[in-house]
């Protein structure tokens, strides 16, 4: 997926092909996309369902899990922003979070150094998803409000 590194100020609007009719469909990213529409959507034929945005994650810590018997620098605890605004689902149209989490992963031999510094790692990135949290509830606001009907805010 072509993203930008630093999102729009402003929402802007795309149309594509709609994959199945053919017919030229029409959205407006959520604010904060770095999705690259231009470049991924626009003029081409997609379904629906495939439109998405996104926000930047919230960064992607490395930490050296072990799970094939050997260190290797995976990312933990990283999340973004997505919203399908054309899909079948409502639950997908309104913003919601995207978590990586690392499932029966181990980082082994941990002396206490090496323990503070996977403690730091974590607690900077639990700050960054308690941030990320904080740009959900906003969007969703935000979003739900540009549903509202016609000259009525909520």
């Amino acid at each position: 997926m072509t993203t930008d590194t630093i999102a729009p100020a402003q929402p802007r609007s795309w149309t594509f092909l709609d994959k199945e009719s053919g017919d030229p469909l029409s959205f407006t990213c959520m604010p904060g996309c770095v999705i690259r529409h231009d470049i991924v959507d626009a003029d081409q034929k997609k379904h629906p369902d495939d439109i998405m945005c996104w926000t930047r994650p919230n960064g992607a810590p490395r930490l050296p899990v072990d799970s094939r018997g050997f260190p290797e620098d995976v990312s933990v605890l990283s999340a973004h922003i997505e919203v399908k605004p054309l899909a079948t689902s409502m639950a997908d149209r309104l913003p919601h979070v995207n978590l990586e989490i690392v499932e029966d992963q181990h980082i082994v031999g941990l002396d206490p150094d090496s323990l503070a510094m996977v403690i730091d790692v974590l607690a900077r990135q639990l700050d960054a998803l308690r941030r990320t949290r904080a740009d959900l509830v906003r969007l969703r606001a935000e979003h739900l409000g540009q549903l509202a009907p016609e000259g009525v805010r909520r």
